[in-house]
């Protein structure tokens, strides 16, 4: 019974390992500076909303911390990255209906102040976990005005099979 227990933990870590994002910083290329992302704008994907597993979806919230007013498009520019091999791969996102965007305020605390979107990676693989970077990508809103200034937010999640 042991023998079988330590086995099973022993294949859960080795699954684990196979889908760890890198340890360095950095990551895809999104137009925004690194040191710029998660300043303005936070993502995240609740516990409590996700079940986390691949071919399910990925329930998002997403948070204005900063003081401007943020335009998004209606997907809130969503863009999803696989961590392969060493590398940073684009995955495809199942669309939604398309929608005029919109101007989420700065929450200033409020926890009811957000936004929220869900996204459903297309992945070639269902049978093995895959650490996922999504990105939220938006632009500074001001004096009724979308500017030039982007900003973005990225959360790390792993989807088991």
């Amino acid at each position: 019974m042991i023998r079988i227990a330590l086995t099973h933990i022993v294949v859960i870590l080795g699954l684990a390992a196979c889908a760890q994002l890198p340890a360095e910083p950095g990551g895809p290329d999104v137009d925004i500076p690194q040191d710029a992302l998660n300043t303005a704008i936070r993502v995240y994907a609740p516990e409590g909303w996700n079940t986390f597993r691949v071919n399910n979806s990925v329930g998002l919230a997403i948070d204005v911390v900063g003081l401007a007013e943020i335009a998004f498009p209606a997907d809130y520019g969503v863009r999803i990255f696989e961590y392969v091999g060493g590398e940073w791969r684009e995955v495809a996102n199942v669309p939604e209906d398309s929608a005029a965007g919109f101007v989420l305020p700065p929450s200033e605390g409020d926890p009811l102040k957000f936004g929220a979107t869900s996204v459903f990676p297309i992945l070639p693989d269902a049978d093995s976990p895959v650490a996922l970077r999504i990105y939220i990508v938006g632009h500074v809103h001001r004096a009724g005005q979308v500017t030039d200034q982007k900003v973005g937010a990225f959360v790390d999640v792993t989807l088991s099979p």
